[in-house]
């Protein structure tokens, strides 16, 4: 099999440009500022005993620290949410570390002064059904669902949305789609969710065509 030189020369141009981000992302991660970054014991007695020893709370520390330092998205997963049986003794597992964690990163930042700076959403796939299965667990349920938000301009104390007296689905004054939140999260970073992007062949492209900004969400 033949190649030709023009398929070579494109070969030869993705591997230097592969070379140039690998040590780009060495020097990175291997710089002074990143070390310090991800060393949490450089915090204060103050701050590092509001986080309890777990991995998720060690986890919201780090991320607290990353922004502080610099960067501007992290993300935290905290698995084991999908209780399809045992659903009691699976969440008296999860719901601890989450409440506490969650608790010391808003008061992170908060002593920090970087809460009104920095945007903290705390959300999944989709909600789990109101009833509770054969199993003592509870199964999907894209109809309602819930997500924490706070910091980043958002009102503090409030709720928002409404379900019926079950939890089946939201009432009709508040039915919320996943595109009405990302659309508030683009909002609240400063970037317009309707802006128009174009890829290289000139296809348009919305961030999120079918969104809305729930400003009412914002102070």
């Amino acid at each position: 099999m033949s190649v030709s030189a023009n398929r070579l020369d494109n070969r030869k141009g993705l591997l230097e440009g592969l070379d140039r981000f690998s040590r780009k992302a060495s020097e990175m991660i291997l710089s002074p500022r990143a070390r310090e970054a991800f060393d949490v014991n450089r915090e204060s007695p103050q701050i590092q005993k509001l986080f309890e020893k777990d991995d998720l709370s060690q986890s919201l520390l780090l991320a607290a620290r990353l922004v502080e330092h610099g960067v501007r998205f992290v993300t935290v997963t905290h698995q084991g949410w999908d209780t399809h049986s045992e659903n009691f003794s699976g969440h008296k597992k999860l719901l601890g570390p989450f409440d506490a964690g969650m608790t010391a990163l808003i008061e992170m930042l908060e002593l920090k002064g970087l809460l009104d700076k920095v945007l903290v959403v705390a959300t999944g796939e989709f909600g789990r059904t109101p009833t509770i299965n054969k199993l003592a667990g509870r199964d999907h349920w894209p109809q309602t669902m819930w997500t924490l938000v706070a910091g980043g301009g958002a009102k503090r104390n409030y709720f928002l949305g409404a379900t019926d007296p079950k939890g089946h689905r939201p009432t009709d004054d508040t039915r919320f789609k996943p595109d009405d939140l990302a659309a508030s999260i683009y909002h609240a970073l400063g970037i317009d969710p309707q802006h128009e992007y174009f890829t290289p062949t000139g296809r348009p492209v919305l961030l999120v065509p079918e969104g809305r900004v729930l400003h009412e969400l914002f102070a």
